[in-house]
């Protein structure tokens, strides 16, 4: 523990935590992987803009994403809800949709 600090351990271990995570934000924006990503983005909605309007089209894609981000945490959280306690509703509720998620990207490149 710091000099001078007089918390309990879990609070310290809270705000060494939070530093990381601040740190990460921080890092994010500026890292290669990052600005790659944002560039490669950029490049097929521009690419992909019939009528140089890339700006709606990238905020419709924002709002699609974040839509479908909240969809899957909500089932998620009923998915880990009906699965408590039971190591093998667990394994069979992975298994599942690992074996639907390989036969989507499947059928996927089929088309």
């Amino acid at each position: 523990m710091p000099q001078g600090f007089s918390g309990p351990p879990e609070v310290h271990r809270l705000l060494f935590s939070s530093g990381f995570v601040d740190f990460d934000r921080f890092i994010d924006p500026i890292s290669p992987a990052g600005v790659a990503s944002g560039a490669t983005r950029a490049a097929l909605t521009q690419h992909f803009s019939l009528e140089n309007n890339a700006v709606d089209i990238s905020a419709k894609e924002g709002s699609q994403e974040t839509v479908a981000t909240m969809v899957g945490m909500a089932l998620g959280m009923v998915l880990a809800h009906v699965t408590r306690g039971n190591p093998l509703a667990v394994w069979m509720a992975f298994l599942s949709l690992t074996v639907f998620h390989m036969y989507g990207e499947h059928i996927f490149y089929l088309a």
